[in-house]
């Protein structure tokens, strides 16, 4: 097995990590490194979806990178990914227009929002699965092209090519009913999309029953793939539910006053400080875990094996050593 030594730009280097934790390529396989270095950065931020929980974990990151030689190496990896993570997060954060949730709008500040996940469930669940087909569509074509390279091109026409038309229908006639295209675009793609698949299917050894079982789970297991991804939509309205819950409990409390003494506003801003980091740490822990789902099951399960072998430069691991000086 000819080994693997990972080389990518300084400023995702870090991400080399993520894929490693899986399994680094053969030498013959793609290195994903590149293009999860963005799409997990951008999953993080589309589950947390709040700019001040985005410059928490910024601070945090940020600390630990400044303090990186004091840190063994994983950890200032980590440091590096929680920023890229934290940028996306805040950049989220402003086109949901969240900052810890509602709290600005509670206290009659008007901020701008492309789109909110409390009303507009939908609308988010249909973006975050038009992601989804766009991210596999960019799996299958990146095994469309390794298979290609490895002169594997049967492989490619008949596993790789057919999901990759039948999402190019499914993206044409969604765009049909919204009146972009004309539905004989999705057609043209989707029809040899299910012709190739049905004939990689059947072109199988084993028996007839066996190949119909095989043809409903490989079909069933696509769907499955693609509805995971609606966890972007189910985190998303996590946070700013959990969020949301917190500001309602401030709001409940503000106003408790002892006598002279406003008990309220001191308990309240422990409840709001405490809840909101709370929220932070619950929901960044939920975006880290559910990003790397995403890509290790959904993702490199269309292209990628993960089963290289890891560069090790040839020396001797010494626990002790003892050096002699002859005089």
């Amino acid at each position: 097995e000819i080994p693997v030594k990972l080389k990518n730009p300084k400023f995702i280097e870090s991400f080399e990590m993520l894929t490693e934790m899986f399994g680094v390529p053969k030498y013959n396989e793609l290195d994903p490194t590149p293009i999860l270095a963005f799409t997990y950065s951008f999953f993080f931020g589309f589950m947390l979806t709040d700019f001040m929980y985005g410059l928490i974990i910024a601070i945090v990151a940020a600390l630990l990178a400044m303090g990186h030689k004091k840190l063994n190496d994983g950890v200032y990896k980590f440091s590096n990914i929680l920023l890229w993570s934290a940028f996306f997060t805040m950049v989220m954060g402003i086109l949901f227009g969240s900052y810890f949730g509602d709290a600005f709008q509670r206290a009659g500040i008007n901020v701008p929002a492309l789109l909110d996940p409390m009303r507009g469930a939908l609308v988010v669940l249909g973006l975050a699965l038009a992601i989804g087909l766009l991210h596999l569509f960019i799996g299958y074509t990146l095994g469309f092209i390794v298979k290609i390279k490895n002169k594997e091109t049967a492989n490619a026409v008949l596993e790789q090519l057919p999901w990759m038309l039948i999402i190019l229908g499914v993206i044409s006639l969604a765009l049909s009913m919204a009146g972009f295209t004309s539905i004989t675009l999705g057609e043209a793609f989707l029809l040899p999309g299910i012709v190739l698949f049905v004939i990689s299917e059947i072109r199988s050894d084993l028996p007839i029953l066996m190949r119909l079982l095989m043809t409903i789970s490989d079909f069933f297991g696509f769907i499955g793939n693609w509805l995971s991804y609606a966890r972007l939509m189910a985190l998303a309205l996590a946070t700013a539910g959990i969020a949301m819950v917190v500001n309602i409990i401030v709001a409940m409390i503000w106003g408790i006053r002892i006598g002279p003494v406003p008990l309220g506003i001191a308990v309240g801003l422990v409840v709001f400080i405490g809840g909101h980091i709370f929220s932070t740490a619950i929901n960044a822990l939920g975006a880290f875990v559910h990003a790397l789902r995403l890509h290790y099951v959904e993702f490199f399960g269309t292209f990628y094996s993960g089963e290289g072998k890891k560069f090790e430069p040839f020396k001797a691991k010494r626990e002790v050593s003892e050096l002699e000086l002859e005089i």
